[in-house]
């Protein structure tokens, strides 16, 4: 019935259905056919099911009628042409417009003047014929097996059905687009034009009843609906393959994809197994959302003037790139949206690709499956259907197009829609809510795929960084290949910002940055704030009510902090300068590597998982980012988006003893190194010896303020500050007046009379002080200054090169040996320090100068105003053991050793 519906449609295009009937093609049937596909460059199925989805989409029935549309509705036939020929709505715009041509088609085009609109009347006829053609030159070419070839006609049949009453309607249609697209009229027995039409109508519906019986559940097309048919259904490039045998990957690359290797090379930049597998991951876990994200929730939240800036500064960026939107204007129109849903973006592509990497023999074939599977799971699991799928690929797509500068591709929209609403394809007749996300299939790909990321030796290292730099996840995917414009950028920070030298191994390098002392700072404010602590300042300092109302204000946060170990706010730094000594090429990558592994340990060690770690960092970012641009988005896009690499981070537990990337310090001697205090700033962790260019500044610095040229000048002096050092010049000059004060007020007025040299001065101002007790300069024990300039002279000759680690720890332990001899904790040691510090100012001139800003670090140092200063607060005072229910549960590793 349906061959002998068929025919009479058939024998308008000089075809017959003897290839529905023939089960073997004659091999000269099957050459012509070939050469007919070849010439409508259509070298392969792949290509051929986008014609037959076009055909069936009524692709040019919907493009010329959205031209003819768009003409002025007061014009005729004849210059509704011309407008279309002028916008190349025309199947060769070199024709030429001449009366012969002009007749049968004005004659077609006078017809639409009674044409509903098209969104509901389509006059597709012609196309919906041109796809059975399609289908039969497919079969004579081999390309289809006869069942397939009846599936494929039996869904046009079905569509002329639905679509038209009546042969008279289906001709009229054929009539009318094969006049234009065609430029020939229907000729019947010699009569053109509409009479021809209902002439032919009128004989084949006494030849042939219009109604068959034909129904599109009885399709038999091929369909996989299990995971990987849900994979190879959900793809972006025109290359369909839902339905091809997958066992042979060359017929599959002829007749599917024959230009992959061109495709990876031109439009992907990729040239080996290596750049496939960076860029998949990369698609999986960031892509191109990433930032088009972060900077949609930015706006979302700014002012309109600083939206309006954001834009002046993109468009500096841009230049003269002005044909096309730009991201950022497409951004600010979408604001208003609840969140920009554009991973189908990416997670589309992933699968194209890792196909590509499969065909291009890059990947093998479970390789291919694992990726493809991923992506789709990751779709499944965000998208509740094909069509939230599909609108999310399209936004991603439009701001990808904005962000390139390309013209907006109007055949990528029109593809969704085909894959969305005709029969043939499989978004049509696949139930995405079916897909189970637990499906067998899933679990496995979801578990290799991890095995696969975690098997990359620097994996984390890349996630870490990325966070800083999006870029660092590329280059840590790949480290063989990076860019030599990348490399010079991560060289010139490492030299430039960080002062890391290139003759300097990376691990002594990047020593200062290991900084356990910071972590266990964080940890224990933590505690004190839960418990409720409560710091104590010296008495000769006066603490503003601004101060306290603002350590007020940062005790609820920190409470919360102590379920969320600080190992992170010290360890994500370190990753991100590693990951640009990576990025320099100038270490060996074993040097790094080890790095990497001893990183990923003391993470593993404080956190018990990934997920864990993100949290901890996220809470710790918003308190401790003093100065610098906060990371917090940034790190909430890494806990909320699903294809985070973060997520699958393989994180099997250390040993109790493993190797860190930096040297380990007790909390004892992390003290001793901070009786320094505010007098040269804080320190971290055990002070490494310098590169030479910063050693020379500090020997420099040693010979202006101490004059100290060697080892010997400075055994010498640390012996005088231990045994007698500036305390003495008080003791004997200056403690003997305290018991006289009239003889005290008789040698300020002394001093005061006449012309004074500048010790005089000095001394003068020291009488002053003296007398009027200031810091309670009489009240304390001065030897604490002298003991922090012993700590500092100590370090500081041992990273110049002056004192071997033995001998600066030796004169280390003296200082300790004084301070808990002197002092019972560091408020006491911190008043008489301040006060020592005020009396041996050595200018009197520069006073007020130098002794506020040592104050207000005194200070942060007591109360942690900012989070990062208060050492003071969080360090037992050297000697002392804290009460265990104030010790932080992760703070320290090992036997009182810090990290």
């Amino acid at each position: 019935m349906m061959l002998q519906w068929l025919e009479p449609l058939l024998a308008l295009r000089g075809l017959s259905s003897r290839s529905l009937l023939n089960q073997e093609i004659p091999k000269e049937t099957e050459k012509t056919a070939q050469a007919w596909l070849e010439a409508q460059q259509i070298p392969g199925l792949g290509v051929w099911e986008w014609h037959i989805a076009d055909a069936a989409y009524g692709v040019q029935a919907r493009e010329f009628l959205t031209l003819w549309q768009r003409a002025p509705s007061d014009w005729g036939a004849q210059q509704r042409l011309e407008y279309l020929h002028q916008h190349q709505c025309w199947p060769d715009d070199s024709t030429p417009l001449s009366a012969e041509t002009l007749a049968p088609i004005t004659e077609a085009l006078a017809a639409l003047e009674d044409l509903t609109p098209w969104d509901e009347q389509l006059p597709a006829a012609a196309e919906f014929l041109q796809g059975i053609e399609l289908v039969l030159r497919a079969r004579e070419a081999g390309w289809l097996t006869q069942p397939q070839a009846h599936a494929w006609v039996q869904g046009f049949m079905v569509y002329l059905q639905r679509h038209y009453p009546s042969w008279q309607a289906v001709l009229n249609d054929v009539w009318l687009m094969e006049a234009w697209w065609r430029q020939v009229p229907m000729n019947f027995d010699g009569v053109t034009g509409q009479k021809g039409v209902a002439l032919l109508a009128e004989q084949l519906a006494e030849g042939v009843e219009w109604q068959a019986d034909l129904s599109l559940q009885s399709l038999q097309l091929p369909m996989r609906r299990d995971p990987l048919g849900f994979a190879l259904a959900a793809r972006a490039c025109e290359v369909l393959l839902w339905h091809a045998r997958l066992d042979h990957m060359d017929e599959l690359k002829r007749h599917y994809w024959p230009d992959v290797d061109q495709v990876l090379t031109q439009d992907w930049q990729i040239h080996d197994r290596h750049g496939c597998q960076q860029m998949l991951f990369w698609l999986a876990g960031q892509g191109h959302r990433q930032a088009w994200q972060l900077d949609f929730e930015w706006l979302q939240q700014a002012s309109s003037e600083q939206i309006q800036q954001w834009l002046d500064d993109d468009a500096f960026q841009q230049g003269d790139r002005r044909s096309h939107p730009r991201v950022a204007h497409v951004l600010v129109e979408l604001r208003d949206l609840p969140e920009l849903a554009v991973a189908a973006w990416d997670w589309i592509r992933m699968i194209d690709l890792a196909l590509a990497g499969w065909l291009g023999g890059y990947l093998s074939a479970q390789e291919w499956r694992v990726h493809a599977l991923k992506a789709t799971w990751l779709l499944r699991c965000t998208f509740d259907s094909w069509e939230a799928v599909a609108n999310s690929y399209l936004l991603g797509r439009r701001l990808w197009e904005c962000q390139e500068s390309m013209a907006p591709d109007y055949v990528m929209q029109r593809n969704w829609e085909e894959l969305l609403l005709l029969w043939s394809q499989p978004e049509s007749r696949m139930n995405w809510a079916a897909l189970d996300i637990d499906h067998p299939d899933f679990r496995l790909a979801c578990q290799d795929y991890a095995e696969l990321f975690n098997a990359r030796p620097l994996s984390l290292l890349g996630l870490l960084a990325s966070v800083r730099d999006d870029a660092c996840l590329l280059t840590a995917l790949d480290p063989e290949r990076i860019p030599q414009s990348r490399r010079e950028e991560s060289t010139d920070y490492l030299y430039s910002m960080l002062d890391v030298q290139p003759d300097v191994a990376i691990q002594p390098a990047l020593a200062r940055f290991w900084m356990p002392g910071m972590v266990h700072h964080f940890d224990q404010l933590a505690m004190n704030a839960r418990v409720g602590r409560v710091p104590r300042v010296p008495d000769n300092i006066e603490v503003a009510d601004n101060l306290w109302q603002q350590w007020r204000a940062m005790q609820d946060s920190l409470a919360e902090c102590v379920t969320h170990p600080a190992a992170i706010v010290m360890a994500e730094k370190y990753a991100f300068y590693l990951a640009k000594a990576l990025e320099s090429g100038h270490y060996p990558l074993s040097d790094l590597q080890f790095l990497a592994r001893a990183l990923g340990d003391y993470l593993r060690w404080h956190y018990p998982d990934a997920r864990t770690l993100l949290a901890a960092w996220c809470q710790w970012d918003q308190l401790t980012s003093d100065g610098e641009r906060p990371l917090t988005r940034e790190i909430r896009w890494q806990q909320q988006d699903l294809g985070s690499l973060f997520h699958v981070l393989d994180w099997p537990r250390p040993a109790r003893r493993f190797t860190e990337p930096g040297r380990r310090v007790s909390e004892d001697e992390l003290a001793t190194y901070n009786l320094v205090g505010p007098l040269t700033g804080i320190h971290w962790g055990f002070p490494e010896p310098l590169p030479a260019p910063q050693a020379r500044e500090l020997r420099h610095w040693l010979g202006e303020s101490y004059w100290l040229t060697g080892p010997e000048d400075t055994r010498e002096f640390l012996t005088y500050l231990h045994d007698a050092g500036d305390r003495q010049e008080y003791d004997i000059n200056f403690a003997p007046f305290t018991l006289n004060p009239e003889r005290l007020a008789q040698e300020v007025d002394a001093q005061m009379q006449g012309d004074r040299d500048q010790d005089q001065e000095i001394f003068l101002q020291r009488l002053k002080m003296t007398q009027a007790n200031t810091f309670g300069v009489n009240d304390v024990d001065l030897i604490a200054w002298d003991i922090a300039q012993m700590v500092d002279i100590s370090m500081a000759a041992f990273q110049v090169g002056w004192l071997d680690e033995e001998e600066m720890n030796q004169w280390l332990m003296q200082a300790r040996h004084l301070a808990t001899e002197h002092f019972s904790g560091w408020v006491d040691y911190a008043q008489a320090l301040l006060a020592g510090y005020s009396f041996f100012l050595a200018e009197p001139s520069q006073r007020e100068t130098h002794l506020e800003p040592f104050i207000q670090r005194m200070l942060g140092l007591l109360l942690a105003l900012p989070v990062p200063m208060g050492l003071w607060q969080t360090l037992s005072w050297p000697g002392q053991t804290r009460q265990a229910k104030s010790q932080p549960q992760t703070s320290l590793t090992g036997h009182r050793v810090l990290h």
